[in-house]
Order: C-alpha cells, then structure tokens, then sequence
C-alpha cells in the first residue's frame, strides 16, 4: 500500500478480496458473461447475515465497471439498486429509472414506466442489474411474500433478457420458495458466512487477518494474525467481517493521531468499548484470553452450486470455485 496518500483515506478505503468474495464476484461476472446471446439470461442469488460483506461486495464490483459518461451517450455496464421498503412494483420501477438518470421517474402509471425502464435499459448498454436488500420483498408486518412484486421482476428479465443478481439476508430464500418461476430463474445461490474457529475457518480467518495487516499504513506490522490477537477479533466479532473492520480503522486512526508504528492491545481495547457490539458484554481485547469460545452457528456451505438450463436446455457449467 502506498504511504504517499493520506493514511486516514487509505485506511477508510482498506477492502480485502478474501476468497469467499472473489468467488462471490466470479460468479457475478459469469452472469454478465454467458448471458449474452444466451436463450435465458443467468440469473444469481446471493445471501448471508448482516455484516458479512454483501454491500462492500456490490460498491467493488461497480467500481470494476463503471457507468462511461460521454458527450453523446451514458453506458451502464452494471446497474446497481436498493430495493425499497416495504417493495412495491411502482417503488422499484422508479428506483430503477431515478439510477438510469430518467429525469420524470416518479411520472406515469406502472405500464409507462416500465415501458421507460425497458427501453433505458437497452439505450445504457445495462449487462447486468444488482439488487441489494432482496429480502424486502418479504413484508415485515406479516413475513408474506410480496408476490406481485416478483412477478413484477420475473417478467422484467424475461422481456429484458438482461441477467439480475438479488442480495439478501437468509430468509430471502422464501420469496423464491413462494414463487416456482422465480426460482428457476434464481437455481444458482452463492452464501457468504461468516468465518468459523472449527477446523480450517480458524486459518481462513487468521490469513484473512493477515492481509488486513499487511494492508494497513503503518511503519510496523500489527500480528494481527497471531493465535492470541486472531482469538481475540473472533471473540469481538463471533468471524464477522464488519465488525472486524470497524475495530481495525477505528484503531488505525488513533495509532495515526498518536503517531504510533503500529496497532497494540490497548488501542484495539478503546476502539471496541467505543462501538462494542453487546454493551454489557467483556472487552475481549483487555485482560485474559477466555478459555473457551463458542463460534456461531450456520449451515454449511454446499461444495458446488446447482446447475441452471436455459428455455433451449443448455446446462450452465458450476460455479463452484476452482
């Protein structure tokens, strides 16, 4: 990492490609891809709890393909969007014209702005859309699927052609489950969870600690990824990514004011009492090591992804990683 930049920049901008997210974005990019010129575009579901990298996932990929502004057209490769709360068909058609630069999204029924929307898609050159927060299409007052929107969506990719990937919590794989043509559209799922200390998620994790060491612009590296300080950061952020970071620039910004080489306990210490994730719970990063840590459940991660087969029956290769 450069030490000509400012250092706070460079470590708000710390992003590390760890490999659950490379993969994550291999199979965004095959979407893209193989949908050109396919019967039936590749669609792709991407889920995982709060905190694990979703957001920081899409702000990457976008940043790989930008939208291209010149004099006589605007190109948007990639077309990112936040489903609104609570989801409605009109919500998302004006979200989706307001990131397109249509002046009068909120003008015009349903019909009309679909119709804008179809034509502006195909006007920008949109390869790919990424929808973040798929799982409001679940109402919150009553967990019912909001059905009509995702008809609403199946039938926008079907007279498009252009492939979606929808970003979620878990319980967005209900909305698929509510509705079979969605889901048949939607066969490829990618997870991303949280790290484990069990088996090999204890190295995943600690070389994913490293390269955050390595990264960070300070004189010194930190250990971060020592047994004892690795133990630690579980501890304060039970493998999740978010909090991880949190503590890491929080405490980087205060071994810069101090003009300290590098991040120690102590510094670690204030960074998480001053955002700690259970406020009546122990600093894990003052005193002892407790002797035993209980990582947090989930359900593990299939080996390979399913395979999806076009309107004309070709098979989509895996996307398991290689």
């Amino acid at each position: 990492m450069s030490m000509d930049a400012d250092p706070h920049q460079l470590t708000e901008k710390l992003f590390i490609h760890h490999p659950r997210m490379r993969q994550a974005q291999r199979m965004m990019e095959r979407c893209r891809t193989w949908s050109q010129g396919a019967q039936e575009p590749y669609c792709l579901l991407v889920i995982g709890p709060t905190g694990v990298g979703k957001t920081t996932l899409i702000k990457d990929y976008l940043k790989n393909n930008p939208r291209i502004d010149t004099d006589v057209a605007t190109t948007i490769p990639v077309l990112d969007a936040i489903i609104p709360a609570p989801a409605s068909m009109k919500g998302m058609a004006v979200e989706l014209l307001t990131k397109l630069g249509d002046p009068m999204a909120q003008r015009g029924t349903l019909n009309q702005q679909t119709w804008r929307l179809r034509k502006l898609l195909q006007a920008c050159g949109v390869q790919l859309i990424v929808l973040d927060e798929f799982n409001h299409f679940i109402d919150r007052d009553n967990e019912r699927v909001l059905r009509t929107v995702a008809d609403w969506l199946k039938v926008l990719i079907d007279t498009t052609g252009i492939p979606v990937v929808l970003v979620g919590t878990p319980n967005s794989r209900s909305v698929l489950d509510a509705n079979e043509q969605l889901r048949r559209r939607f066969g490829t799922q990618e997870r991303l969870e949280p790290f484990r200390w069990e088996g090999d998620g204890r190295d995943h994790f600690r070389r994913f600690l490293k390269e955050v060491d390595e990264r960070l612009p300070l004189p010194e590296r930190s250990d971060l990824d020592g047994p004892d300080m690795a133990f630690r950061f579980f501890c304060a952020s039970a493998g999740t990514i978010a909090p991880v970071m949190k503590i890491v620039r929080k405490a980087a910004h205060l071994a810069l004011d101090a003009g300290m080489a590098r991040l120690e306990l102590p510094l670690l210490a204030r960074a998480f009492a001053e955002d700690p994730g259970d406020p009546d719970g122990p600093n894990p990063f003052v005193g002892a090591l407790p002797g035993k840590v209980v990582a947090p459940s989930a359900p593990p991660q299939p080996a390979v992804s399913k395979r999806l087969k076009g309107k004309g029956g070709n098979e989509m290769p895996s996307f398991a990683a290689s």
